[in-house]
């Protein structure tokens, strides 16, 4: 702000779509996007008239000192329609090298879903990218994949995605879409432990796959019932021991869940 004093701010993402508020109270900041913001930052930049920017759904701001806080935009259907972000417009070499060090291979991480249809209790996907789940096409993923690779001299991918599996037939063609072109390119991800599936890990792992990360979150029963993850400590178990066959396992988990007692704590280790 005190470099540019006249341009327009405006923030998006988690924290400003489900607390607006506290944003629009900042005198730095102009708008509030609420949700996937590339359609409605596409229409503020298009807008000819401060009355155009007011009628745009998912755009929150301030009037004579009130706030106006919209609806959520609507969820983008198709994100192929989606460009592949700028990951020049980043110092990416910081990132690989980031990722060297985190994840053993020099990558950078794409997300290429959104939504999710579960309704673990502290995940705000469904609150910012809604429950219905979406996925760009595997040919469009693969050929993003080999863009970047080709770009920035990379040996593989992280997916960030909550769950990159959720549609099987989607698994399959991406990995058969790989293995087709050679892509020569190792890649990790995310997925829930009762999606894991023993032929569909050994598909991913013929195609790439290095490493899987599950969302394990706790081995306490009780706790696992807290955070309502719909899953047994004999289904971690199961899942675990089925991808350790074929990538490197990784897990996510949280200590100090609301109730916890010590004894969970020490179950979960």
């Amino acid at each position: 702000r005190s470099s540019l004093p006249k341009v327009k701010v405006m923030v998006g993402g988690v924290h400003p779509t489900l607390d607006p508020h506290l944003f629009l109270r900042s005198s730095d900041i102009d708008y509030v996007v609420r949700g996937e913001g590339e359609f409605v930052l596409n229409k503020v930049i298009s807008s000819i008239s401060s009355q155009d920017l007011l009628e745009i759904e998912g755009l929150c701001y301030r009037s004579n000192g009130k706030h106006t806080i919209g609806e959520k935009a609507r969820l983008i259907p198709d994100l192929d329609l989606l460009p592949l972000p700028d990951y020049s417009a980043f110092p990416i070499e910081a990132y690989t090298h980031y990722n060297e060090n985190l994840r053993g291979i020099k990558g950078i991480s794409m997300l290429v879903s959104r939504g999710c249809p579960y309704y673990c209790s502290f995940c705000a996907v469904k609150s910012t990218m809604g429950t219905r789940y979406r996925i760009k096409s595997p040919r469009k993923v693969v050929d993003e994949m080999e863009f970047l690779r080709n770009r920035f001299n990379l040996e593989g991918i992280w997916f960030k995605d909550s769950i990159i599996n959720l549609k099987n037939t989607w698994v399959q063609e991406f990995c058969t879409e790989i293995k087709r072109r050679n892509l020569n390119l190792v890649w990790q991800c995310n997925t829930r432990v009762d999606l894991v599936q023993e032929e569909e890990v050994k598909l991913m792992a013929e195609s790439g796959l290095i490493q899987l990360d599950l969302g394990i979150e706790s081995g306490s029963t009780k706790s696992l019932s807290v955070l309502k993850k719909g899953y047994t400590i004999e289904q971690i178990q199961k899942a675990v021991a089925i991808a350790k066959k074929y990538v490197k396992v990784a897990g996510f988990f949280m200590v100090g869940i609301p109730g916890e007692t010590e004894r969970d704590i020490d179950n979960t280790f």
